[in-house]
């Protein structure tokens, strides 16, 4: 078997790499949902606050309606 040659430092460093690896894919999926949970729940604020009448969503929408008038 080829794992019975290889030097010391392989054996050990190739499952190092392997966990290491694996801990930053699952770092990255949590800060993706946690970025996704918050662009959602933003973007349940922003319907939300269409369905208030007369409420201004933000400063820049403020502008708008001010333009069309």
């Amino acid at each position: 078997m080829i794992w019975n040659e290889w030097v010391l430092v392989f054996k050990i460093g190739t499952p190092l790499v392997y966990i290491a690896f694996t801990v930053t894919q699952w770092q990255q999926a949590y800060l993706y949902m946690k970025l996704m949970r918050r662009e959602l729940e933003e973007q349940f604020r922003k319907i939300a606050l269409k369905e208030v009448e007369g409420h201004s969503l933000s400063p820049h929408e403020e502008k708008v309606k001010e333009k069309e008038k």
